[in-house]
């Protein structure tokens, strides 16, 4: 299924910028979709495609999460270090604000920090 990347996508070791299209299986594009990192490119699958509530609930501290490991380090966070507010809703295609991405930031930032001293990121 064709796609169109809405945050920076890393498909076969290659980068797909936003609003360029790739041709990837059908399990992995919907997937893309549903999380809201694609949208599909193919003129048949819009009409699959959920319509967009006007008004939601901002995403759960998780999603936020998740969202912020997908991000791409040089273009998706801030000077200070932070994620971009305008990325982490352009993956989970809701608006958040800026006190949520704090929260889930501190959060990230203990995960790895955990990880790292509980030795699970070591490659060998």
């Amino acid at each position: 299924m064709k796609i169109t990347a809405i945050i920076t996508l890393h498909v076969d070791g290659k980068n797909i910028l936003p609003g360029k299209s790739v041709d990837i299986s059908d399990e992995e594009a919907k997937s893309l979709i549903e999380r809201g990192f694609a949208k599909s490119a193919d003129a048949s699958a819009v009409t699959e495609q959920k319509p967009v509530q006007t008004q939601q609930p901002e995403p759960a501290i998780d999603d936020v999460i998740e969202a912020i490991e997908i991000l791409n380090p040089e273009t998706d966070f801030a000077k200070n270090g932070k994620p971009k507010v305008e990325a982490i809703e352009a993956v989970l295609g809701q608006n958040i604000s800026a006190e949520t991405r704090d929260k889930a930031w501190e959060l990230y930032q203990k995960e790895l920090a955990a990880d790292e001293a509980s030795g699970d990121d070591v490659q060998e």
